[in-house]
Formats: structure tokens, C-alpha cells, sequence
């Protein structure tokens, strides 16, 4: 079952297939559900690369794999979609085992959670003598996608204003910071029972009402979820394909495994997002067209429903647009 063949397609040569029993997926399954996880205070929970190649090679029955097989067995096979379906990467970190909890010894690679973003909020004083807190901000890269402020009403419009001024740049969370007219953000804003103002910008395409589809649009993951429950609505108004909502795992995995759905949480404060590359419509057909085509997808409404898909879509912020 093992050894290597030649793609002429992509001249070069690959890892062939594995042969897996038929119940490959459920014994990946329990073998990660039993794998110790490891304590990171800059990557959150973490799983031990060689722990989950050893486990899962012996739950499978094969023999030790090179590093090319068990490249792909993570990163394109059965073990690869259970760590997606589990909120992880399926590339690794090279991380010191003497700062996990528990510590370990030496160097090794570890699997981190793909949204990992400090919760603690912060202040910012964008205007001179005004401060406020700044709870939540995804971005993907200089572009903001969902922002939060909170505080005093004049200080609140202090720092909008001033964010909101043309060419000014300013430093958050490790990253630069800006905004323009048109950069597709609306402004929401709400009064809190303190009598602070909660104002928040919101990109369009983070918006199902008011997004483009057919372009890549953004999820703002609050739970930090392993399926957040904005994905299937959005994805469906986006995309002009037929799809059924008990297939929002299957299309998720498949989207994360084929990179037509990417994190976001570089720079992010308390949340943090997806991109998700509606742009890419002969990438989602073909998912479906494989998915069919194997039987993992059946066109009727499945009983199984994850609890991400039963879920009403969140209200991620006030509801009075300006």
C-alpha cells in the first residue's frame, strides 16, 4: 500500500494512496478524542504532530511513514478533515516543550487551533483625550472587517472620527490600522444600558443583507466554533449553486482542505473570522460534484444536523445602521 508515483500533471512525484480500512474515519476519531493537548500562551491548545501521526498510524493498521505520507495523510486525508472538523491546523508549529503545560521535552511540531485570539480587550485613544475600549476587531490584513467601540458618547465619536479620517494610520494589536470611504464598512450604532455608546463598523461583505455574491465574503466567528453558524446562510447566498444545509460540514472541510475558506487572526482582539473565497465557483463545484459523485452528499434533507446549522444566525452587533 505504500510507496510513490508519478504525477504527470504536476511532474512530480507523490506519496500513492493508502489503503484504510472502511472505518478509517471513526478510528481517527476516538485516537484524537484520546491524544493529550497541550497548554500555549501564544497558540492556545496545541496537539503534538508525532503524537497524532504515531496514534493514528497504529489505530489504521500501517506501517512507520516517511514524512511525505505523513504529510498527506494530515493534510489531505482522513486525519486531515477530523483536525478541521476539530477547529485544527493541519500545518504545523515548531514550538519549545518547555513552555507547554505540561512541559515537554525539547523541540517538536504541534498542531495549533486555527482561531487563537487574545480576549483581553483593549484601550485606544485614536483621539487626543479620548479613551475607549475596543473589545473586538477582525481584520484581513489592513482591511477591517468587524470593529467595536465602547465608551462615553463623545468619546466614542472622537475616535470614530478620527479612524475614520483619510490617510490616518494607527497601531493595534501588532498591525496597522486605517480606513478609507471605500473600504465597504457601515457604522452601527447603539445606546448600552450605562449610557456608554457601543458603535460598530462592519465590512459589507460580513454582511449577508448587504454582501456581493459571487466575492469573497467574511464570517465573524464570536464562539470561535469549529463550523461557525454564519457559514452555510452566507455561503448559500453567495454562491448560485443548489446546496442543502446538512451539507455544512462536508462543505466546510472540503473548503478548508482546498483553501477556499481561510482564517483570520492575525492582529484580531476577541474574535476572530474567515474568508471565504465565494469567488471561486468551480473550486465549491467540484466539491459537490465529488461529493455526489462518491455519495457523501445526497440531494434530500438529512435528520443529522450539526448544532452550528440548527442555530438562528447571530446578531454580531446593534442593529441600526447610519
Amino acid at each position: 500500500a505504500l510507496g510513490y508515483r508519478y504525477d504527470p500533471a504536476a511532474s512530480e512525484v507523490e506519496p500513492k494512496p493508502l489503503e484504510l480500512p472502511v472505518d478509517a474515519a471513526a478510528r481517527v476519531r476516538r485516537t484524537l478524542e484520546r491524544l493529550p493537548s497541550y497548554g500555549a500562551s501564544e497558540h492556545g491548545p496545541l496537539l503534538c504532530r508525532t503524537e497524532v501521526v504515531q496514534g493514528v498510524s497504529t489505530a489504521l493498521g500501517l506501517p512507520a511513514l516517511d514524512e511525505a505520507q505523513a504529510e498527506v495523510l494530515l493534510t489531505r486525508g482522513v486525519v486531515g478533515r477530523e483536525l478541521v472538523r476539530r477547529g485544527y491546523q493541519t500545518t504545523a508549529l515548531w514550538v519549545n516543550g518547555r513552555h507547554l503545560a505540561p512541559a515537554r521535552e525539547g523541540y517538536d511540531y504541534y498542531l495549533p487551533r486555527v482561531l487563537s485570539v487574545p480576549a483581553t480587550p483593549q484601550r485606544v485613544m485614536w483621539a487626543e483625550g479620548f479613551r475607549v475600549h475596543l473589545p473586538l476587531l477582525v481584520r484581513d490584513g489592513e482591511t477591517v472587517v468587524y470593529l467595536e467601540l465602547v465608551g462615553p458618547r463623545q468619546a466614542v465619536h472622537a475616535n470614530w472620527a478620527a479612524l475614520r479620517t483619510y490617510n490616518r494610520v494607527f497601531h493595534v494589536a501588532g498591525a496597522r490600522l486605517s480606513t478609507c470611504k471605500e473600504d465597504g464598512l457601515t457604522t452601527l450604532k447603539a445606546t448600552l444600558p450605562s449610557g456608554w455608546d457601543h458603535w460598530c463598523l462592519i465590512h459589507r461583505q460580513a454582511s449577508c443583507a448587504q454582501m456581493t455574491p459571487g466575492q469573497p465574503f467574511y464570517l465573524v466567528d464570536l464562539n470561535l466554533a469549529p463550523i461557525p453558524a454564519t457559514f452555510f446562510p452566507f455561503l448559500s447566498h453567495a454562491l448560485s449553486l443548489p446546496l442543502l444545509a446538512g451539507w455544512t460540514e462536508y462543505l466546510w472541510v472540503e473548503g478548508r482542505l482546498r483553501g477556499l475558506v481561510q482564517p483570520l487572526s492575525v492582529g484580531c482582539i476577541g474574535a476572530g473570522g474567515w474568508r471565504v473565497h465565494a469567488d471561486d465557483t468551480a473550486g465549491w463545484e467540484a466539491i459537490v460534484s465529488e461529493g455526489l459523485r462518491e455519495r457523501l452528499l445526497l440531494w434530500e434533507e438529512t435528520a443529522y444536523l450539526t448544532d452550528q446549522t440548527q442555530r438562528e444566525e447571530p446578531s454580531l452587533a446593534p442593529s441600526h445602521p447610519t
